[in-house]
């Protein structure tokens, strides 16, 4: 007998429900088998997906969670969440230009919002590039929710550990952060 597309689908989906029911007691194994189960009879499942990519970030099998994020981005490429798991394994492999490349993907999705450039700027940290952090952390000071008390504190505090010898930083009226030579 064979199944047809929707029974697929609802097979998959049912998998997905009884991963999601061992994740939440705490039982990543069997959620992980449940999630794979589930794609693999709803290979659409995005949700599916975004479990088994998030669990493996979890587990620091990183290239397990670049599967799951490259997978991610092919079915949403209009979505951010993918770009940003595919970011985080790939900086888990060390391989931070690529990761820069998906953060700068996120920027492109998530206009006017200061997180995504703070993302960007702990990559550039990583990858030593102490100029282009600050640049974007700069960025980030002047979009709406960098208003945000623990926002700016976070932007604050990452622009004085990396800022170069022989810099300053100067706040103005405006609690703008600006990178001068001292």
């Amino acid at each position: 007998m064979q199944v047809n597309e929707s029974d697929q689908a609802a097979i998959g989906k049912s998998f997905f429900l009884e991963g999601c029911a061992a994740e939440e007691h705490g039982n990543d194994a069997v959620a992980l088998k449940k999630f794979d189960q589930a794609v693999f009879h709803f290979p659409n499942c995005s949700e599916a997906w975004t479990k088994m990519g998030t669990i493996f970030l979890r587990w620091e099998r990183y290239e397990s969670a670049e599967s799951c994020f490259r997978k991610l981005v092919e079915l949403a490429p209009q979505h951010f969440f993918p770009h940003v798991g595919l970011a985080e394994a790939l900086e888990g492999q060390k391989r931070f230009g690529e990761a820069a490349a998906e953060r700068v993907a996120v920027i492109g999705l998530r206009r006017g919002y200061a997180g995504p450039h703070v993302m960007l700027a702990q990559t550039y940290r990583a990858m030593g590039e102490a100029a282009k952090a600050i640049q974007q952390l700069q960025i980030a000071l002047h979009l709406p929710d960098a208003d945000n008390e623990n926002v700016r504190e976070t932007i604050h505090t990452m622009i004085e550990e990396i800022k170069p010898q022989g810099f300053a930083l100067i706040v103005n009226a405006k609690k703008r952060v600006l990178v001068t030579q001292s």
